[in-house]
């Protein structure tokens, strides 16, 4: 039984792919299954995982018909053998410490879920730099082990799947498995929720192994599809449901999460899709316990009043979301000790561009 099996879903990351494969076969930990699911590429990645197989006899190479990242990994859950279960996304690439490090984490605190800490590695066209996250001030950092509903924060962060170890006795007693949907189609995210309540021992890293690759400077340009957060945030709360888990931390941090992503959805949406918006609204309001906004000392005033605009005044929270976002991108300085430059009418100038700050102390 290897350590870790590492399970790699590739679609169409051709210019990425070797970068991220390399940062795997190089890991200090040598005791590891690489599982390569290529879904249907139709550039070179089929023949770039068929030929580091041949290098690597640790390389597991499936070609399959395009099924979505969710199909994907559950492809590679499905042969895994590996004590713990991790995830690379093949436009990424990881720190040759990651999987020795977290796997002596694991065992140390005989833990369901390690999960570490990530660097969002910014690749633009006008230049690049790097900032560790997560980078937000409600998020405590815990020093021991712990459960979701003592550290309910967690919901709050990007479910960054890929920067965790997974024990895998964990996920096929509970029966978790990814949701496959249409290409990437937000899928990590109920696969975080369910796999972050179930867990009773979790244990969390502060450095950062894991470059995720980011191409925009702005998350809204990597929305495609308005209705997809939609579906995911559905199918989260029909879960926690399900599972009768109403505990009012871990709904305030996820309510809170969940308002990022209709900001995100007021900057770009268009007058042609408003009304299909203001509908899924409608249904959102449905799912939410009122009585846990109302009450909750994690969610601000100003985020409840956002609470009250979606759901009595759409229209005004898409006006003034654009309003704060115009203000907000003709100029902005960074100068902080993750991140420093300047933003001009939402882009970074080569001249303004600081370079990589970050630091994985």
């Amino acid at each position: 039984m290897p350590k870790v099996s590492v399970i790699v879903p590739i679609y169409g990351v051709e210019k990425y792919l070797r970068e991220c494969l390399d940062s795997i076969i190089n890991q200090t930990l040598k005791d590891i299954e690489i599982i390569c699911i290529d879904d249907g590429s139709k550039d070179n990645c089929p023949a770039i995982i068929d030929e580091y197989a041949q290098k690597d006899k640790r390389i597991i190479a499936i070609h399959k018909l395009n099924g979505g990242y969710g199909h994907s990994c559950n492809a590679g859950l499905d042969i895994a053998n590996g004590e713990y279960i991790a995830i690379v996304e093949p436009d990424d690439f990881i720190d040759k410490n990651m999987f020795l490090n977290l796997h002596d984490a694991a065992l140390r605190n005989n833990a369901d879920i390690v999960k570490s800490n990530y660097i969002e590695n910014y690749n633009l066209n006008n230049g690049s730099f790097q900032k560790i996250m997560p980078d937000n001030k409600e998020f405590v950092k815990p020093r021991s082990v712990f459960t979701l509903r003592e550290f309910p924060a967690f919901m709050l962060i990007h479910p960054s799947v890929w920067s965790c170890l997974y024990k895998k006795e964990f996920l096929d007693k509970n029966k978790i498995r990814f949701i496959e949907a249409k290409g990437a189609g937000w899928t990590d995210n109920p696969f975080q929720v369910m796999t972050m309540n179930l867990a009773q021992r979790i244990f969390y890293v502060d450095k950062a192994y894991y470059y995720w690759r980011k191409l925009n400077l702005d998350d809204a340009n990597d929305l495609k599809d308005i209705t997809v957060p939609f579906l995911r945030i559905s199918e989260i709360h029909k879960w926690l449901k399900e599972q009768n888990i109403n505990d009012s931390g871990i709904l305030s941090f996820l309510y809170k999460r969940e308002l990022v992503y209709f900001h995100i959805i007021n900057r770009i949406i268009t007058k042609d899709r408003i009304s299909d918006y203001f509908a899924l609204l409608k249904d959102y309001a449905g799912t939410v316990d009122i009585s846990v906004i109302k009450s909750s000392r994690i969610l601000k005033p100003r985020d409840k009043r956002f609470f009250f605009l979606l759901s009595r005044f759409p229209l005004l929270a898409v006006i003034l979301d654009k309003f704060r976002v115009l203000k907000h991108n003709l100029l902005k300085f960074r100068f902080g000790k993750k991140e420093r430059y300047i933003r001009v009418c939402g882009k970074i100038p080569k001249l303004t561009n600081f370079g990589d700050f970050s630091k994985t102390t």
